[in-house]
């Protein structure tokens, strides 16, 4: 017999997949405008009641004048009219929905693609990070995003999602049971989404100004540098009512990578993406905000050569 567990687990994969044919079916009919009123009674009522998250306090390297607060509930609110979007990730090329979004710096990505060289984006938990994938391969970019957990443990309606992605017969997502397989995409030239703001592994710290440090985890560093990728910041920004802006910033220099210059190359991937964290902090996660650190009264932060050779 079943266990409650079980049973319940049956019941939540039975209704994504009813509510994947649905939204599906509905999409296939009306205008992003129609639909996008068809849902928002149903997600505003599901925020309300279910997802009563905290305020979060910015720091003051992040805050727009009378801003020092944030609500967790609108950023929530958000992912939610966002992760309708995953439900149909092979209707993302077509105009009407292809129109909704602003790329700005896809060239960097161009360029590593022509040359045969393998790509590591940089990205951290910011606006809806989770359509970097689909929106890029939308654009023509066979990318994949590196996830904690296991493969056995990717819901039911992500697979059927999957299935119907741009680039079906290439892997969408790698987890930490899969590691081999990881490395043998990148190797073939593919580019792959991995997160600076997570708690695993190594970290390294930077400055950032004078007055604030930033702490970022190594794994997108070391994996560009073992396999001689580009490392490229990137990060989606929510414009509201489905549009979308997503930047690409330049590569970190192949010469920083190669002798190490780890505060270098956080300051470059920092530097690419945080116009857009102070604009839009409301879209911040707390592990984003977690990233920047005051530094110690008594502590003299070392510049970089960057900074260096940008105060002469």
């Amino acid at each position: 017999m079943a266990s409650p567990g079980q049973l319940s687990g049956v019941r939540a994969g039975t209704f994504s997949r009813l509510a994947f044919a649905a939204i599906r079916r509905l999409e296939r009919s009306l205008s992003p405008e129609a639909l996008y009123r068809v849902v928002a009674p149903f997600i505003h009522a599901r925020t309300a009641i279910k997802l009563k998250r905290p305020t979060l306090a910015l720091p003051a390297c992040l805050r727009r004048e009378g801003m020092e607060f944030v609500s967790g509930r609108a950023k929530r609110r958000g992912d939610r009219f966002s992760e309708v979007i995953e439900f149909f990730p092979d209707q993302l090329s077509n105009p009407k929905w292809r129109d909704r979004v602003e790329f700005v710096g896809l060239e960097h990505l161009e360029f590593a693609r022509k040359n045969g060289k393998p790509v590591v984006l940089a990205f951290c938990h910011f606006g809806p990070f989770f359509l970097l994938r689909y929106w890029l391969r939308a654009a023509g970019f066979p990318v994949a995003t590196v996830i904690r957990g296991r493969a056995e443990d990717r819901p039911a309606w992500k697979r059927l999602a999957d299935e119907r992605s741009p680039f079906a017969s290439i892997s969408t997502a790698f987890y930490q049971d899969q590691l081999r397989e990881l490395v043998e995409f990148l190797e073939a030239g593919n580019p792959i989404l991995i997160a600076m703001d997570v708690e695993l592994g190594k970290q390294i710290e930077a400055p950032l100004d004078s007055q604030w440090r930033v702490q970022v985890a190594s794994g997108p560093i070391r994996l560009a540098i073992r396999h001689e990728a580009e490392l490229i910041p990137c990060i989606i920004t929510d414009k509201g009512r489905w549009q979308f802006r997503i930047k690409l910033g330049p590569p970190v220099p192949q010469e920083i990578l190669r002798t190490g210059q780890e505060a270098e190359t956080v300051k470059h991937l920092i530097d690419a993406i945080i116009p857009e964290i102070r604009a839009h902090p409301e879209q911040c996660l707390q592990r984003v905000i977690d990233l920047f650190r005051p530094a110690a009264p008594s502590e003299k932060i070392p510049l970089t050569h960057a900074d260096q050779m940008a105060a002469r």
